[in-house]
């Protein structure tokens, strides 16, 4: 027997409580981190600061701190759900250990439904220091 389809109203779908969140505990912080993964509107924000297009095709921007850019639009008040951090803080948390900084994106990454393959080659562009090119 077909199971029934219940299809949705644009009041279901717009009052679904539908992005993820999760507490992380960092002991080399000695606490806890409430992440919210980014909404539609954030990730595209988010997006749009770290890829510009010229020609038709993608090109990387803005990559340096990426972890530390990613961390400041995902670490939450778990109270009010406003970010913590200000855009002046951003350089400092980038300061912050990449291990504990690498752990935290991945998850804050996963939360927002971003790619992990697309986050390696952004923290890998971002290691790069200003005004040198990698090469081959």
């Amino acid at each position: 027997m077909e199971e029934q389809k219940k299809f949705l109203s644009v009041e279901e779908i717009l009052s679904a409580d539908d992005i993820p969140s999760c507490d992380e505990y960092v002991p080399e912080w000695g606490g806890w981190v409430h992440l919210v993964g980014l909404d539609g509107r954030e990730a595209s924000q988010f997006s749009k600061r770290m890829v510009r297009i010229v020609n038709g095709k993608p090109v990387a921007q803005g990559l340096d701190n990426f972890m530390a850019k990613l961390l400041a639009d995902t670490i939450r008040d778990p109270q009010t759900n406003q970010r913590m951090f200000t855009v002046e803080q951003v350089e400092a948390l980038g300061r912050k250990s990449a291990m504990v900084l690498k752990r935290l994106a991945a998850k804050a990454s996963e939360l927002s439904g971003m790619s992990e393959e697309a986050n390696e080659a952004a923290e890998k562009n971002s290691e790069t220091p200003d005004g040198d090119s990698p090469t081959d």
